[in-house]
């Protein structure tokens, strides 16, 4: 039996009478809400006093919900501890960089490696795993919500003791570690583990090696803190269990999620930046290996608090959202949230409902949403996303380093965007992957904006490489070693002799005279570059010239086994860029043999699916709310009516087709 498409919505049973529940629920099955999320906030509704737990209202909603056909997210309640364990026990705050102990009052706000705190907090988690865990319409949980979102790394004692204990196993020997940050600078040298400061406020900035550790170890400790929730869940529910994630939080999401059962995610990417979302479909569904996903929270609207609330959604646009998703992967679409919220500082954000019960702005778009999943579902059901052959690298560890040394300014995410937003140009079916990810799995994999490239990565590339795969390096790749120190040896470290090329100069591109000329292109050089010389078996693709330095390669091909590598020297700039790009990753395309490619453009949305006959059929989404016509290669028909599809199909503003091949 196929999994069901959930879609649904986050919802607050604890904040509302009995009859305002009663009318929710009787709404939900009237719009289609076949789930909802409960609980991840209500820490004081199950245990007012401590010790005194009692889970019984929520039994009641999980069975008031499942006898009408409504399952349930349940989610543990750790973002919000209770009034009475910080007021009793101040010392569990959360410390920020400049010292400051948080107060009460909003979420995050208490230090989650604080050993009373996680006594409390293991002890409400299997409370709720034991009493709730296998009632009948809890299909599954959530961890604790949006870990690291509104904060980071904590500089408490308590951190502080961690923080030295996760050294000495690193490093072993304070000479290691020493060595490793190269410590003699600015008289750094420490004797001991117990002398290594946290990063905490100082006169200028700190050795990017120390802070660059401690956020691998806030992230490393985030995780553990997630995976004994998760440890303690399984000892008493069979239920699956996910987090939802985000792009930008502190997190390492690959070694998150490695024992979570599936991916989840929040994400309120407003109309004009779709693709931003569009991005987190494809890396969310790459990052077990191609398994399902959940939307965990989106809005029927517009996002908000009492400091900023954006406006409504342009008409049709949750339905694009919504398609895409589900053609992209989801298995689940939720909104946050279904009643406004009456009191708190997020009462202008949107809701299906208004917190009078009134139907919000969104109402009718959200509606039509369930409309159109029940109409999908036979195809979503019976088919699967294609394995796409071109993976796009997206790293945490990459954008922790970028936190640290922001490079010209460059956004990370924003970076990446760029070289997304090249592939959905040009048609080509794409995963975001990670470090992780099984290179086997694709043609071709795309390595931008990575600081530094661990061995172990790097003799992955080799392997891929030599095996028939093609590899892009760059731009702005391998110029630190993972300590965030800079190559004693070369440019790029070990990662030239895979690139076979030597690479003479790293420096700031910007307002240079510096011009990169190939593929009949001419464009500037953004940020940082890299001119480099090939080696034997390599051939200059396009050139770099500047009164800096003499004439360099700004593109490079190389032979590598059975494949190839291509080395770009810096990300071109402006519209001339966007063609050189175009141009560049074409030819890399071409070499590796990826032929899963569409006839579409940046204001459609192509995702193929495939079902176990090996039936193609074609999801296309317009995307910018202004209609396009997309031209088809090969024959196609419409999936519902199976009448044949026109060789230019005209989407209207943010609707959409579902196809298959004849």
């Amino acid at each position: 039996m196929a999994e069901p498409f959930y879609y649904g919505a986050a919802y607050y049973p604890e904040l509302w009478d009995s009859e305002t529940i009663r009318q929710d629920i009787e709404e939900m099955k009237a719009l289609g809400i076949n789930c909802v999320r409960i609980g991840e906030f209500a820490w004081h509704r199950m245990e007012p006093q401590p010790g005194k737990i009692d889970l019984r209202f929520f039994r009641n909603i999980i069975q008031l919900l499942k006898s009408n056909n409504i399952d349930t997210v349940l989610c543990t309640p750790t973002p919000t501890p209770p009034r009475w364990l910080t007021y009793q026990h101040p010392e569990t705050a959360f410390v920020n960089q400049d010292s400051v102990a948080y107060e009460h009052g909003a979420r995050q706000h208490i230090c989650t490696n604080h050993p009373l705190f996680q006594m409390h907090a293991f002890q409400i988690v299997e409370a709720m795993a034991k009493e709730l865990g296998n009632l009948p319409g809890v299909i599954a949980w959530q961890l604790d919500n949006e870990f690291k979102c509104h904060v980071k790394e904590c500089y408490c004692p308590v951190c502080k003791g961690l923080w030295h204990q996760w050294l000495r196993v690193k490093y072993n020997t304070i000479e290691a570690l020493n060595e490793a940050w190269g410590t003699e600078i600015w008289s750094q040298y420490y004797s001991s583990f117990e002398e290594v400061p946290q990063p905490s406020a100082t006169p200028f900035l700190h050795n990017p090696s120390l802070v660059l550790n401690y956020r691998r170890f806030s992230m490393e400790k985030i995780n553990e803190f997630a995976h004994r929730q998760t440890r303690i869940i399984r000892q008493y529910s069979s239920a699956p269990v996910t987090h939802n994630t985000g792009m930008s939080f502190g997190l390492d999401n690959e070694a998150l999620f490695k024992p979570l059962d599936f991916v989840s995610f929040d994400s309120y990417a407003p109309a004009h930046s779709f693709l931003t979302l569009q991005l987190q479909y494809d890396r969310w569904r790459a990052l077990k290996g191609g398994k399902r996903f959940w939307l965990m929270e989106t809005s029927p609207s517009h996002s908000g608090n009492v400091r900023s609330a954006p406006s409504p959604h342009p008409q049709g646009y949750l339905r694009c959202e919504a398609v895409a998703a589900a053609a992209c992967g989801a298995r689940g679409f939720n909104y946050w949230l279904w009643r406004q919220q009456r009191t708190g500082c997020e009462i202008p954000h949107g809701s299906v409902l208004y917190s009078w019960g009134g139907r919000n702005v969104g109402y009718n778009n959200a509606k039509e949403v369930g409309e159109i999943f029940r109409r999908l579902e036979p195809v979503l059901s019976s088919t699967e996303v294609e394995q796409a052959q071109v993976g796009l690298l997206y790293s945490d560890q990459a954008r922790t380093f970028f936190e640290g040394e922001p490079m010209a300014d460059a956004s990370y995410q924003g970076e990446i965007r760029r070289l997304y937003d090249v592939l959905v140009d040009m048609g080509i079916h794409r995963d975001v992957i990670s470090e992780g990810a099984e290179l086997s799995r694709y043609k071709l994999v795309i390595i931008p904006f990575l600081p530094a490239v661990e061995d172990s990565f790097l003799q992955k590339l080799y392997r891929f490489a030599e095996q028939g795969g093609t590899v892009v390096i760059g731009p702005m790749a391998g110029y630190r070693t993972p300590e965030h120190t800079v190559h004693t040896n070369h440019a790029l470290g070990r990662l030239e002799a895979f690139c076979g090329v030597r690479v003479a100069h790293f420096y700031r591109a910007d307002d240079t005279d510096g011009m990169m000329k190939g593929y009949g292109v001419e464009c500037r050089p953004l940020h940082w570059a890299a001119p480099c010389e090939p080696l034997a078996e390599s051939e200059e693709l396009a050139s770099y010239q500047t009164t800096l330095h003499p004439q360099a390669s700004a593109a490079v091909r190389h032979k590598a086994g059975q494949g190839y590598v291509y080395t770009l020297a810096a990300m071109p700039d402006c519209e001339e860029g966007g063609r050189f790009l175009r141009e560049f990753l074409g030819d890399a395309a071409k070499q590796a043999g990826v032929n899963l490619r569409f006839c579409t453009k940046l204001s459609v949305l192509s995702v193929p699916r495939v079902d176990e006959k090996g039936n193609r059929y074609l999801v296309l989404v317009n995307i910018d709310g202004k209609g396009d016509t997309v031209s088809l290669d090969g024959n196609w028909t419409d999936a519902f009516t199976g009448e044949p599809a026109p060789k230019k199909i005209l989407l209207p503003p943010y609707q959409y087709a579902v196809l298959r091949h004849k």
